[in-house]
């Protein structure tokens, strides 16, 4: 973790299913978009196991991230 970032694996019971990251855009290394505010993060969310895809985990994975973020 940094201030401009936020680095999580997945896990269910344990395992981890995938992985997860916000990055404040400002560290992308070049302009920031016109249309994007400042403060806006960048997220990626991948769930590797095809098993639990469809199931939810991303969209909860995704809502603690953004919880996280804008604490």
């Amino acid at each position: 973790d940094s201030p401009f970032a936020l680095c999580r694996i997945i896990e269910v019971d344990g395992m981890p299913i995938g992985y997860a990251h916000a990055v404040d855009i400002g560290v992308w290394g070049s302009a920031r978009p016109a249309e994007l505010p400042a403060g806006s993060f960048d997220v990626d969310i991948f769930i590797g196991s095809l098993a639990h895809r469809g199931q939810g985990y991303g969209a909860t994975a995704l809502a603690m991230l953004r919880d996280e973020v804008f604490e």
